[in-house]
């Protein structure tokens, strides 16, 4: 069941990244590569001891003309950035989480959703973006219907949750 909410999740992450295209298109990038990206993502992951890794490899595919990239984790977390097919600039990101209703499963997505955000900036992993993050999960709660949304160091992050998807996390640059 979990690969299936995963196989899923990555169909409706392609969905939103089509839905978010023109505003892909048109809009800025963060300003670094699916490698540098990886780089951070993975740097993080061996300092927190998460065996997994994200790869950043540019899919042959393009999702609307953007180039994509993407990795799933234990059948219950995946991501997918999709980059300029031109300069290979990251200009959006999409994480989605499928909770198996443990405290364990609902941790792990917290972990990896605050390293996608912490891995935005070069710097080392703090407890910055986990507050930011524990701040928009307690935003969905008091209002589960919702998406909560922050701008932070020049990103917009939404948080949205769906009782079909899990918690979808959206990181594009702010305008």
């Amino acid at each position: 069941m979990n690969l299936l909410k995963a196989v899923a999740s990555v169909g409706l992450i392609a969905f939103s990244a089509m839905a978010y295209s023109s505003d892909i298109q048109s809009g800025s990038d963060f300003g670094f590569t699916p490698d540098e990206y990886a780089n951070r993502f993975n740097g993080h992951m061996e300092q927190l001891g998460i065996p997994f890794s994200l790869d950043p490899s540019i899919s042959d595919e393009k999702v609307d003309g953007q180039a994509v990239f993407g990795s799933v984790f234990l059948d219950t977390v995946s991501i997918l950035g999709t980059a300029d097919p031109d300069s290979r600039l990251v200009n959006h990101l999409v994480m989605s989480g499928t909770g198996d209703g443990t405290d364990e499963s609902g941790e792990f997505i917290i972990v990896m959703f605050n390293i996608a955000i912490a891995s935005l900036d070069p710097g080392e992993l703090t407890d910055e973006s986990i507050v930011l993050l524990l701040g928009l999960v307690d935003d969905m709660k008091s209002s589960p219907d919702s998406t909560a949304s922050i701008v932070f160091e020049g990103a917009s992050i939404s948080a949205s949750s769906s009782p079909y998807t899990g918690v979808m996390l959206t990181v594009s640059p702010a305008e």
